[in-house]
């Protein structure tokens, strides 16, 4: 009954085989079958997701008639790369690619909020303090600051037809894609532009 349930996981889930396994947190007794042409039919019964707690019914047929059913609870783990420090990393620090290493996790449910490659989180900021070997998630790093309060930024005014440049100070820190507010070093007025950039914000109008 093993073997016939990992076969129909293994033929059925959408993750490589070297990437999943299946467990049975229940002891299954063996069972004895009479009569001719015995054939059988797998029936999935709860979780067709083919990651976490599921049940599955092994229907047994003799010449077609059914003469016995199964039920077995098994518990389905998916293999995910995960960022983990390698040392102290502290709220603000700047990720570096010798803090962070790749590893292999086990999950019966596919967090949201993983990240899966270093790309993910090098060059980014702690938005808080972890001991090594913790796992990071998305919720634990923010984008680092690309416009640096009181800093002279280049403010590109822009609409479409027209384009505008001029110099402005920054009010604020901001990352790529915030609003953040700027003085206009020619008007002397303060408005609200788009991080662009290092040292560029855009004004549409």
């Amino acid at each position: 009954i093993k073997r016939i349930i990992r076969s129909q996981v293994e033929n059925n889930m959408p993750w490589p085989k070297d990437e999943a396994r299946v467990t049975f947190p229940f002891k299954i007794n063996n069972i004895v079958l009479y009569g001719d042409g015995i054939t059988y039919q797998v029936l999935t019964k709860r979780n067709d997701g083919y990651v976490g707690d599921a049940m599955f019914a092994v229907r047994f047929y003799s010449n077609g008639d059914p003469v016995r059913e199964e039920n077995v609870r098994i518990l389905i783990e998916v293999a995910r790369d995960v960022v983990i420090s390698d040392k102290v990393l502290s709220r603000d620090m700047e990720i570096r690619a010798d803090d962070v290493r790749l590893v292999k996790k086990w999950y019966s449910r596919i967090p949201l909020n993983t990240l899966s490659e270093l790309v993910d989180v090098v060059g980014k900021k702690m938005s808080t303090t972890i001991r090594p070997k913790v796992e990071i998630t998305r919720n634990m790093i923010k984008e680092p600051a690309v416009v640096k309060r009181g800093s002279m930024v280049k403010v590109v005014l822009d609409n479409g037809a027209m384009q505008i440049t001029t110099v402005g100070l920054s009010e604020e820190d901001g990352t790529r894609g915030s609003i953040i507010r700027v003085r206009n070093m020619t008007s002397k007025k303060t408005i609200f532009a788009r991080v662009l950039g290092e040292s560029l914000v855009g004004v549409e109008y």
